[in-house]
């Protein structure tokens, strides 16, 4: 006799004689190390109530390979697809799967990373990874980024709700483009120059100067507060048209004139206020000329002031078509006109 292994469910039996020692121990021994074949789960458990641990059967109805585990249960046992290359990476730095065709491409787990040696390709093309950059297609149009010596490259215009730029220096470049904005709102910064060949259209321009066809200037200088207080080049809420410059205060609006190559600003100056009009300033010199003549209106006369501003007297012309007026005894200084 012939002894078989110690654990029937490990090893192997060395028989020498089949005929003469043939058992029906020996036959049980090799039918639970061959494939055997159930249609269904149910017939498996039935004729396998106490498989042991690497029995292999066949499962018609899942039509899969299963083995009894040693924890006590079936699992499925899948055999290595035909074309997954053989021979591939598998130790402690990473698992290679790889296509068996030349030059196949294939994926590479890490214990810390997914890599791919193929383009990447998710969901039909939804997302698209190749060596030219990243392909998105959630919805209707196709767009890819990818990036230059510098910059994050997107070949489509991008809709944001917001942008927060971090960068230093210039953050925005569109030099030869159209940029259509809504509200530009700045907590710190300057902007130096703004070129348009078309309409400005908006609600308010806020900016401390500005040039319009080279020969007017808009802008705000706090340090012209009062008429000969400055030689600033733009006084303050005003704007310079070639020599004239023209600006108001609280109370009033001011003209005078301006010197382009020294940007000094005139002595005279016309003031109009709520009920009158000035013409300055205070001190001598300055003169007033009228062309071709002065009308006034409705009946008024000329006030006269001594050069302490109080008032003296009324000049008003008294036209006579007669004799000279002296008998009348009028006051001198009275203008007749025949």
């Amino acid at each position: 006799m012939v002894a078989l292994p110690v654990d029937p469910l490990y090893g192997a039996a060395n028989w020498s004689d089949y005929v003469d020692n043939w058992r029906e121990a020996d036959a049980e021994w090799i039918q639970a190390r061959t494939i055997l074949r159930f249609q269904t789960s149910a017939a498996r458990d039935a004729a396998l109530p106490g498989a042991g641990a690497g029995q292999f059967i066949y499962n018609g109805t899942n039509d899969y390979l299963e083995y009894r585990s040693s924890s006590g249960t079936w699992k499925s046992y899948k055999a290595t697809p035909n074309y997954l290359a053989g021979g591939q990476q598998d130790d402690v730095s990473g698992v290679v799967f790889a296509h068996a065709n030349a030059a196949g491409k294939g994926i590479m787990l890490t214990p810390t990373q997914v890599q791919t040696s193929a383009p990447l390709n998710v969901l039909t093309n939804t997302m698209l990874v190749d060596t030219t950059g990243i392909n998105l297609k959630v919805g209707a149009k196709t767009v890819k980024l990818s990036t230059d010596a510098a910059n994050l490259v997107s070949d489509s215009p991008i809709s944001a709700p917001s942008l927060s730029l971090s960068g230093t220096g210039t953050v925005i470049v569109a030099a030869g483009k159209t940029m259509s904005i809504g509200t530009i709102t700045a907590d710190v910064g300057t902007i130096t120059n703004i070129n348009m060949s078309g309409t400005l259209t908006g609600g308010v321009l806020n900016g401390s100067r500005a040039t319009i066809n080279s020969t007017i200037s808009i802008g705000y200088d706090t340090g012209l507060t009062t008429p000969a207080a400055s030689t600033n080049v733009i006084a303050p809420n005003g704007f310079v048209s070639q020599q004239g410059v023209f600006y108001g205060d609280a109370t009033s609006a001011y003209m005078r004139q301006r010197v382009p190559t020294t940007a000094a600003l005139s002595a005279q100056y016309i003031q109009v206020t709520a009920t009158d009009i000035n013409f300055g300033p205070t001190t001598a010199p300055n003169s007033v000329f009228m062309y071709p003549y002065l009308r006034i209106m409705q009946g008024h006369g000329v006030p006269w002031h001594n050069s302490g501003g109080t008032h003296v007297a009324w000049i008003s012309p008294v036209i006579y078509s007669g004799s000279d007026p002296g008998a009348g005894n009028y006051p001198d200084g009275t203008l007749w006109l025949s």
